[in-house]
């Protein structure tokens, strides 16, 4: 009797550990969503509505799923042109933009990127931590 309680109370604690991986996983994701809507009142101000947040968080939340970091940085880097960004800011626009990578820091990831893409011509190095967008010259 007792091997059967103790089976039973392993299958009940292996399903609520689940439950909880999946609570922490929208947990996660309602932080992201509130994130990007505490954006958008600071950028927009009194003229948010839910609408424009709710399409908003919807597209913010998918709009680097497909792209590889090279893709996603340069699009960010593009989008603020002329002005540059720091790293923290584009960790920020990527984490919010819904980039899936199975690493857990991604932030050296992003500066060998943009060592890359400044490496290339793409990106100019402003200042330390800080870089902006180059606009590729008619040859």
């Amino acid at each position: 009797m007792q091997i059967t309680d103790t089976l039973n109370l392993i299958a009940i604690r292996a399903k609520l550990k689940k439950q909880a991986v999946e609570l922490e996983r929208q947990l996660k994701e309602n932080r992201e969503e509130q994130e990007a809507v505490k954006n958008l009142i600071i950028k927009f101000g009194d003229q948010v509505t839910y609408d424009v947040v709710d399409r908003t968080i919807h597209e913010i939340s998918d709009e680097f799923r497909n792209m590889s970091l090279r893709e996603a940085v340069r699009t960010i880097l593009q989008r603020s042109s002329p002005d540059s960004m720091e790293v923290v800011q584009i960790f920020r626009e990527i984490r919010e933009g819904g980039y899936q990578s199975k690493s857990t820091n991604l932030r050296p990831a992003i500066y060998v990127m943009l060592k890359k893409l400044t490496d290339s011509g793409e990106v100019e190095k402003v200042s330390t931590g800080c870089y902006k967008f180059v606009k590729k010259k008619d040859t």
